[in-house]
């Protein structure tokens, strides 16, 4: 029998198994049963820590540390530096099958209404998510190089996350075609508006 295991140890090991699980047998395959079985403890274990399926699953993708480049992106052109923000989640959007993207997606946000814990959404749509954040210094960097007439507003700025979401749910994809559209066709027609 596996000595017993605490803390950051057994959350290591819960979080691992839940990755190794997921690689193997795909989103809709991963139960909470499986993955305490695999880590050696109990289910109760797992819901302690996490309250259903697609937030262990969002934890494991944490669990991975993929490195993301967090520099503001500042290339000297708005389409650039937007092309830059969105490109830079190619490589965590990678590490997991679209198919698997879609369904986790799906149920974050279900679970999120369902249980009435708006978090999730809040902070898809919020200034704290980094995409978001990095929003007004890049709109300024364009304002100042007189790419933009005027600032964009929370809504506005809050575009580049919510399509990536979107892609995620609809797709489970973000290929460098499906950026250009975004940013040429959505993003830059908005924040490039003449002033009324």
């Amino acid at each position: 029998m596996a000595d017993r295991r605490y803390g950051q140890e057994l959350n290591q090991a819960i979080l691992s198994a839940a990755w190794e699980l997921l690689a193997e047998h795909g989103y809709a395959e991963l139960t909470m049963s499986a993955v305490a079985e695999k880590a050696h403890t109990n289910k109760n274990t797992l819901y302690r820590r996490w309250a259903n399926k697609p937030l262990l699953v969002a934890a494991a993708l944490e669990h991975q540390h993929i490195a993301v480049d967090t520099t503001l992106p500042n290339t000297g052109t708005l389409r650039e530096d937007l092309m830059d923000l969105l490109s830079r989640f190619t490589p965590i959007i990678s590490a997991m099958p679209a198919t698997t993207w879609q369904v986790l997606m799906s149920d974050l946000l279900a679970t999120s209404v369902a249980n009435l814990n708006l978090k999730t959404l809040q902070l898809v749509v919020s200034d704290e998510n980094w995409i978001t954040q990095q929003l007004p210094d890049i709109l300024k960097h364009a304002l100042n190089r007189g790419e933009i007439q005027q600032d964009a507003n929370p809504t506005q700025k809050s575009l580049p996350a919510v399509m990536l979401i979107r892609q995620l749910i609809f797709t489970g994809t973000l290929t460098p075609a499906q950026v250009t559209d975004i940013v040429d066709n959505i993003l830059l027609p908005v924040y490039c508006r003449p002033v009324r």
